[in-house]
């Protein structure tokens, strides 16, 4: 009998921290051998035990919140929660500077309920973004609509 093997978000709900540490790297233009250094720095700004409850339960808009207050001045970045409406979102978040970490309830499924991501740009066609589940890296702006999103916050250098 061969085993799949299990992946993030199979056995955790660590795509809070994972959205951040993705947003950090998009925000600083980051190379791929900094992730590693960027999450252990967020890792740093959280209590011991909060932890384990991010990695059991997730995290809500009020702890991603926190992480980020602590964490973003130590990479010289900011953020600001993003009010928008499901009608003409496409259009206010195409104008919007990337990265931007989405909270979102997944009626269909696919990440299995709620997830949090990082939009990295949105075309005519496709809102990309960089997941760290492989479930989905590329939504159909059509399908996209299916996803209810919470929260919208956008990190940025000042």
């Amino acid at each position: 009998m061969r085993l799949n093997p299990e992946m993030q978000g199979t056995l955790d709900s660590l795509c809070g921290l994972y959205a951040i540490t993705n947003a950090f790297r998009l925000a600083l233009k980051d190379k791929e051998e900094n992730g590693e250094k960027i999450f252990h720095a967020i890792l740093d700004c959280i209590p011991n035990n909060q932890l384990a409850r991010f990695i059991k339960l997730g995290m809500t808009l009020r702890q991603v919140l926190y992480v980020l207050r602590r964490s973003a001045p130590k990479f010289g970045l900011a953020f600001e929660v993003v009010p928008c409406a499901r009608k003409g979102r496409f259009q206010k978040l195409s104008k919007q500077q990337y990265p931007l970490i989405i909270g979102v309830e997944d009626n269909n499924k696919i990440w299995g309920g709620g997830h949090w991501t990082v939009i990295r740009k949105i075309t005519p066609k496709h809102v990309k973004l960089q997941d760290s589940s492989v479930f989905a890296r590329q939504v159909s702006r059509r399908k996209f609509p299916e996803f209810d999103m919470k929260e919208i916050i956008r990190v940025y250098k000042p």
